[in-house]
């Protein structure tokens, strides 16, 4: 996408982001947030990897596979040129840390020493990549503006549509033909306005009282299953159900100045994630010894196969 922006079977929408590598997805912003999603699971299977070590061949074949899926999806994002995006890597980035270097043979203060090397020299290296490439566009491919069409501007317009509406909230699937009622005349363009750039603006807009508490609600109870994630230590798949608890952190921060939930394949992960935290893990039963059958004999004393 990036070396052939003019290729057309690249692209699986045809309104997308030319040049910029957008992936299955039509905005660098959505590409981002999936790309944010999927680091804590790479660290995860670090996290695996680094406590079973035995120095094997496969243990150092994988070792290297995970560092080069975590380095090209550090490239990714920042190739991205979300602005979002670069915002929320740092706590991503931070937990993910944690949860690699949380697990593993050796002193803490060496698995410490270690990730405080490495993470900021993989951070860097994927930086510098990206920001002095020739074909990247880097910083800045997306921003937040203060113009009409910008999410600031239509946050504007829809805080007016809200204070409006707040009690009974103006239905689901109709803040575009809502906000067109709101919209300034004179400031109407080619860009045409569908969300409000801020999924939590837009659900409130649209149910109300009603739909807040129920929001609220739900926020509440994930944000107690991703505090108890992160506050015990003693459950099984525990590296797991961490990186699911921070790969839910990102569309939910997102969400603040975009729409990415409204994206499936962001959406799947999304749903997937909190049942990976609270699904209790099944724990292998020890299994007994084979018996050996027991057999009648001729004589009628019982014999022993061996």
């Amino acid at each position: 996408q990036v070396l052939l922006p003019e290729a057309e079977f690249l692209y699986i929408y045809d309104f997308t982001n030319r040049s910029s590598p957008v992936g299955v997805f039509a905005n660098v912003n959505h590409q981002a947030s999936f790309l944010l999603m999927c680091l804590p699971f790479v660290a995860s299977l670090g996290a695996r990897l680094r406590r079973d070590w035995e120095g094997s061949d496969v243990e150092n074949a994988m070792a290297i596979i995970l560092a080069a899926l975590g380095l090209l999806i550090l490239a990714g994002i920042f190739a991205a040129g979300s602005a979002a995006g670069y915002l929320i890597l740092l706590p991503v980035l931070v937990l993910s840390g944690l949860i690699l270097f949380g697990a593993g043979r050796g002193s803490r203060r060496g698995r410490l020493t270690i990730g405080a090397v490495l993470m900021p020299a993989l951070l860097a290296f994927s930086a510098l990549a990206v920001f002095t490439s020739p074909r990247l566009s880097g910083l800045g491919v997306t921003s937040f503006g203060d113009d009409p069409a910008s999410r600031i501007g239509i946050a504007r317009v829809g805080r007016e549509i809200l204070a409006d509406n707040w009690r009974l909230g103006t239905g689901l699937g109709t803040f575009k033909d809502v906000y067109g009622v709101y919209e300034d005349p004179s400031s109407v363009s080619t860009t045409f306005v569908a969300h409000a750039h801020n999924d939590y603006l837009e659900w409130l807009i649209e149910t109300g009282l009603a739909g807040g508490g129920l929001l609220a609600l739900f926020l509440a109870w994930l944000l107690f299953h991703v505090l108890r994630v992160w506050a015990f230590s003693g459950e099984a798949g525990l590296s797991l159900r961490r990186a699911a608890a921070v790969a839910c952190l990102v569309p939910l921060l997102h969400s603040f100045v975009d729409y990415p939930l409204r994206t499936p394949g962001i959406e799947m992960i999304a749903g997937m994630c909190p049942a990976v935290m609270i699904v209790p893990v099944r724990r292998r039963e020890a299994i007994p010894p084979p018996q050996a059958p027991v057999t009648p004999a001729a004589d009628g004393l019982r014999s022993v196969e061996l």
